[in-house]
This record gives C-alpha cells, sequence and structure tokens, in this order.
C-alpha cells in the first residue's frame, strides 16, 4: 500500500494512499521548488513485516512467516518520530505487513499523537474488534484507519487474500470502527479478476459510511510479480480511469485515483483534484521500513538511508 495527499492535516480527515500535487498549476510548483526549501510532511512507515495474511498482489511479500532482521523497537521508534517532527512531518501512516501484529504499535501510536501529528492506519481488518476499536478512539489526536476491500462479492476479495471469511470481517471491522468515530477508507487494488465489480463494490460502500475510496492498480512487484497475467492492460487501465471520473462525477462518495495511475491524459483532472506536477518522494514525502531503512515512498524498493540518519542527512535545503 502506498500514501497519497501532502498538506495541511485537514480539520475532518481525509485519507489519501499516495501522492497528490501542491498546486493545480505546473508552473507554480517550478516557483514554489526554485527555493530548494523542502518539508517532509507525510511519513509512510512499514512498522512490522509480519502479516497473518498472505496476499496474492502483496509488494512487500509479508505473510505469518515473514521476518525482517532488526525490526525497530519501541524506544528506536520514538526516535525516529522525534527526528520527523523536528523535519516538520504532519501526517504518519503505520501499515505492515499487518501494523496490528506489531507488539508496540499502541504505545507508538500514543507518542505519535502527543506529537500533534495526524496518524493513519492501513489495515487488513482482521484484528479489529470492540477493544482495538476503542484503543483508537482513545488516542489523544486525530485518527483515521484505512482497509483493503478487493471485491463486491467474498469470493473474490478472499482469493486474492488466500482467507475464507475475511469479506465479512472487514465490513465488520467497518461498522466498529464507524461505532467508535474512527473515520474509515477503503483502499481497492485492481486487476483483471476484480475490474468488473467496481460498480458493484460502489454501491456497497454507498451503504457503508466509508469516507473515501482509494482505487489503485495491482503492480508487478512483490507476490504480484510471479502472477504477471494479472496486470491491467493498458486499454483496461484506460476503462478504470474512465470508472473513476464517471463515479467523482457522480459526487455520492469521496473516490481517488492512486499515485499509480492516470498521469498526462484528458482524464487526469477528474481523478485528481490538481495536475501532477512531479513526485514528492526527496521533497514533501518518505517511507520507512520496519528495520529503519529510509525509501523515496512507500512503493519504492531503493534503499536511500538508515532512518536515524533522517535529519542530518536526508532532507536538506538550500
Amino acid at each position: 500500500m502506498t500514501l497519497q495527499e501532502i498538506g495541511d492535516v485537514p480539520t475532518t480527515p481525509v485519507w489519501y494512499n499516495g501522492f497528490l500535487a501542491m498546486t493545480s498549476q505546473p508552473s507554480s510548483c517550478i516557483e514554489e521548488l526554485s527555493p530548494r526549501v523542502y518539508k517532509l510532511e507525510i511519513v509512510g512507515w512499514e512498522i512490522t513485516l509480519r502479516c497473518n495474511l498472505q496476499c496474492l498482489h502483496c509488494g512487500s511479500s509479508a505473510g505469518p512467516s515473514s521476518t525482517r532482521t532488526c525490526e525497530l523497537d519501541l524506544e528506536e521508534c520514538k526516535s525516529v518520530v522525534r527526528q520527523l517532527v523536528a523535519l516538520g512531518t504532519s501526517r504518519i501512516v503505520l501499515s505492515g505487513g499487518e501494523p496490528f501484529l506489531c507488539n508496540h504499535w499502541e504505545p507508538l501510536a500514543q507518542f505519535i499523537c502527543d506529537q500533534g501529528i495526524y496518524l493513519q492506519f492501513v489495515s487488513n481488518g482482521t484484528l479489529i474488534d470492540d477493544n482495538l476499536s476503542r484503543k483508537l478512539q482513545n488516542l489523544p489526536g486525530k485518527v483515521a484507519v484505512g482497509l483493503s476491500l478487493d471485491g463486491a462479492v467474498p469470493e473474490t476479495h478472499e482469493n486474492l487474500r488466500n482467507s475464507p471469511g475475511l469479506f465479512q470481517k472487514v465490513l465488520r471491522a467497518i461498522k466498529l470502527l464507524r461505532v467508535h468515530g474512527i473515520p474509515v477508507a477503503v483502499i481497492t487494488t485492481v486487476h483483471k479478476d476484480n475490474l468488473a465489480e467496481l460498480r458493484g463494490l460502489y454501491k456497497l460502500l454507498l451503504q457503508s459510511g466509508v469516507y473515501v475510496w482509494q482505487i489503485q492498480l495491482a503492480m508487478p512487484s512483490g507476490r504480484m510479480s510471479d502472477h504477471p497475467e494479472m496486470v491491467l492492460s493498458g486499454e483496461e487501465s484506460l476503462s478504470l480511469a474512465r470508472f473513476i471520473a464517471r463515479v467523482r462525477d457522480e459526487g455520492n462518495l469521496r473516490v481517488v485515483a492512486g499515485d499509480n495511475l492516470g498521469y498526462y491524459n484528458s482524464l487526469e483532472i477528474k481523478l485528481r483534484e490538481s495536475l501532477w506536477t512531479g513526485c514528492p518522494a526527496g521533497i514533501r514525502a518518505l517511507g520507512i521500513r520496519s528495520n529503519g531503512d529510509v525509501t523515496g515512498v512507500s512503493l519504492c524498493r531503493k534503499l536511500l538511508q538508515r532512518a536515524t540518519y533522517a535529519k542530518s542527512h536526508w532532507l536538506r535545503s538550500g
């Protein structure tokens, strides 16, 4: 999973899972970047590689037996958060693996919220019960949760994620979180097997009370690299972009395109709130792996630095 909108923390949480341009005109972006004063505003943090699922399309190849040596402990995570605060970070998105399998997710979330940072989670929904929902509700700050849902019928979602019964678990998680006042987003990864179900899923989400639906492309990385036949063709991707444009025009649910879809064509302005003016990786955003490695963004597999050196070696101005 990825991150999306850069900007001030909104009063009403807005969920995006990738990146949007700051301005509506490309020229203004050039003017903005010309002084080379960069501010880190959003961080996607994979706090564990552990996961209780083994999804076919997982870019991190996470699963029950997945391990990463030297994952950061709580005190190391707090040190990273302090550095991010010093860099002006306004939003952190905790993911995995499954973030709620991280042994210290709760004290880490508490610490992040104590710094006044807007906190989001990306989860598969399996561990969300009344108790966990109450814990999220009691965090001292703005919190939102993004849940994965990849089909309008149970078979489609469960086949992709190798987990019978998961579809209903996600729907229950949405209801529980809403009962406890936690804003919920749904993130759908589109491939050949679920492209035809998007209209049905749209109707389901209209009834669920989620506040935003992000639609993103399945990419041939991680486990999906073993199944390139499932990745959408160019024509299918165009069909998907047209669908997103239509439902956005309908205005019944906030729908956004993931950051891996729909640039430099006539539909772009219908898919996003502004024109694409360049990748914010290394300018306003970065990704952190569970062992402290830093990447440009969550989808980027190229290592930049260790997180403990973020302030002194990574983002600079001038």
